[in-house]
């Protein structure tokens, strides 16, 4: 019998990917009402039985965040603490996948594990954080929660705020150059489909607790420049004015639970970066 999921940003590039890809393995609701209404929240809830919700709506751009704190805060943090409370009351415990973000943790010159210290790096981290720490408080009453901390999956039909589909459009567009800064920060890149493949792994395991999402290795932002400047046939010329390494801004992760679990990946690096030519 097909688990029946419950999925909220089902209209985000995330939700659209994740329903597609297995739209065969089970029974989906989607959320299309406002995540901060209560009474749009406990009519969808009531609605169905389900075994499983994930929790995928957020307000993301940094820049968004940033310009729109006050709303972003009330739909990632109090709408999440609305939907968990309401979901509380339902007689069926279900699982809870919250899709959270690396941007909890602070720069570091190491590979990530989930227990480093937590120290927000922008608002919209803040905001993730926030609601992190109201769901841990309450988790004895859930069937499960599971708590993914994602880096930077990327996809071309992302905002144009997001950092590949932001370099694609300026250099592919640009004239016979680009002009840019000596990008030394570290990041780690996931494909969406390794992405939606490994939560369909936590739904199948029920895999409990806080778990970093990434593929496990880092790369330079100038290695992304420099690649898409080579597909486009562009001359790369460097901002003089700063070429002097900046401070540590590196943020990539330890991936050792996610491997634990026995999930391996399918696409890499030159995989994520092709599907924008």
């Amino acid at each position: 019998m097909k688990l029946k999921i419950g999925i909220t940003g089902s209209n985000g590039v995330f939700g659209k990917k994740f329903i597609n890809l297995y739209k065969s393995n089970y029974i989906f609701y989607k959320f299309d009402g406002d995540i901060t209404s209560k009474n749009d929240v406990i009519k969808w809830l009531n609605s169905k039985n389900f075994d499983c919700i994930i929790h995928a709506a957020a307000k993301v751009p940094i820049k968004y965040v940033n310009d729109n704190y006050k709303y972003s805060l009330k739909v990632n943090f109090l709408g999440t603490k609305n939907l968990f409370n309401n979901l509380l009351l339902l007689k069926k415990k279900c699982f809870f996948i919250f899709l959270s973000t690396a941007q909890v943790y602070p720069f570091s010159k190491k590979p990530i594990t989930e227990n480093l210290k937590i120290k927000p790096i922008s608002k919209y981290g803040k905001t993730k954080y926030l609601a992190e720490k109201y769901l841990l408080s309450k988790k004895n009453n859930l069937l499960g929660l599971s708590i993914l901390r994602i880096f930077s999956y990327t996809d071309k039909k992302q905002s144009k705020e997001f950092f590949i589909p932001s370099i694609v459009n300026k250099i592919k567009y640009s004239k016979d150059y680009f002009v840019t800064d000596k990008l030394y920060q570290k990041r780690d890149f996931i494909h969406i489909n390794d992405l939606c493949r490994f939560i369909n792994h936590v739904i199948k395991y029920k895999l409990k607790g806080i778990i970093n999402v990434g593929s496990g290795k880092s790369y330079q932002l100038n290695y992304i420049i420099k690649y898409f400047c080579k597909k486009f046939n562009k001359k790369i010329i460097l901002n003089k004015k700063i070429l002097k390494r900046k401070r540590n801004q590196d943020l990539y992760p330890n991936i050792s639970r996610l491997k634990k679990s026995g999930f391996k990946f399918k696409y890499n690096i030159k995989n994520i970066l092709d599907d924008f030519i």
